[in-house]
């Protein structure tokens, strides 16, 4: 698993998930999106910072959104790498 930062357009930045197998292929299936931890589909700079699997096959990614004011961002996906909507319950 690896959480990492994608140009997407001049100054502006987003985080995304890549997930590989134990020989370092790209995992198939797996959806590698850019995303915005505010949600938002307007240019940002959000950047990924660490990245945990939990015992469900979640995937939590922590980082930052670095437009003023900067603030500390985090999203939940899928297993697939898909974003879970915010308003899921943890056992989703």
């Amino acid at each position: 698993m690896l959480a990492t930062t994608v140009g997407t357009v001049k100054r502006s930045f987003e985080a995304e998930t890549r997930c590989f197998t134990a020989t370092g292929q790209p995992t198939a299936g797996f959806a590698s999106v850019p995303f915005r931890y505010d949600g938002s589909t307007a240019a940002g700079q959000d950047a990924a910072s660490a990245v945990a699997v939990t015992p469900a096959r979640q995937i939590i990614i922590a980082g930052y959104e670095n437009l003023a004011p900067s603030s500390f961002g985090v999203e939940r996906l899928s297993a697939s790498g898909t974003p879970i909507p915010r308003s899921a319950t943890a056992a989703a």
